[in-house]
């Protein structure tokens, strides 16, 4: 969280090459957010992502609605996930409660497929981040919430926490917004919320810490520093 997901993005992207290059059979299972792409897979290659239009952001949810609204509110184990979630850690506005229910849908879909792949699944993005995410866009959110939601969501073989320079995570931030158009800066959150609720990372990492989760943070100051992280993670991997 914070570090940027174009940073996100290509970690993910070059640790699965490297998984490639050394004979692994990978797979990318990647979110799909419109400044960030949509998937195409290439012969021989994992997946991968193109731009997307902003305007996405709103006719996606709204399509999904249309054609899967009883599977996003049925009585799957993806939905009830969803449902018990954004009643735990609600987000302000309609449309994002929408939009984040269907993203929860679809990561854990996605997630519950990979749980029985025969290769390593990395996901760029996937519950921490989603809890995180959560608590950014529904306000501040008690000790007692982030750790009944860390109970309600799968947890990773690893995991890999992103860190950079406050200084970094701002600039970057300002630079993300900068690049959006109107459409997407009405559903992202402002400045000053990303920053404050920067703390959430710290709360969540050290619930996770008392509860034996494997985490190996990773520099994500510049792209050397991301080139020496797929190499650590290649070897934990």
């Amino acid at each position: 969280p914070g570090s940027g997901p174009a940073y996100v993005f290509l970690l993910a992207e070059e640790l699965a090459r490297a998984g490639v290059a050394a004979g692994l059979p990978v797979e990318l299972a990647l979110s799909s957010r419109p400044a960030e792409g949509s998937p195409v897979t290439a012969p021989g290659q994992p997946t991968r992502f193109l731009m997307a239009d902003g305007a996405r952001r709103i006719a996606r949810p709204a399509l999904e609605l249309v054609t899967a609204g009883r599977d996003l509110f049925g009585k799957s184990s993806e939905a009830v996930m969803a449902a018990n979630l954004l009643k735990l850690v609600p987000p302000r506005g309609a449309l994002r409660s929408l939009r984040l229910r269907r993203y929860i849908w679809r990561r854990a879909q996605t997630w519950n497929r990979g749980r029985h792949a025969a290769c390593v699944v990395i996901f760029d993005q996937a519950f921490i981040q989603l809890i995180y995410s959560l608590a950014e866009l529904g306000g501040p959110v008690d000790a007692g919430r982030l750790a009944l939601a860390l109970d309600m969501v799968p947890m990773p073989d690893l995991l890999v926490q992103l860190a950079a320079p406050p200084e970094t995570l701002e600039a970057r931030l300002i630079g993300r917004r900068r690049g959006q158009g109107a459409i997407e800066r009405l559903l992202e959150v402002d400045l000053a919320s990303s920053l404050r609720s920067l703390g959430v990372i710290d709360d969540l990492q050290k619930m996770l810490h008392r509860r034996g989760q494997r985490v190996i943070r990773v520099n994500s100051a510049d792209r050397g520093s991301l080139d020496a992280a797929v190499q650590r993670l290649e070897h934990a991997v």
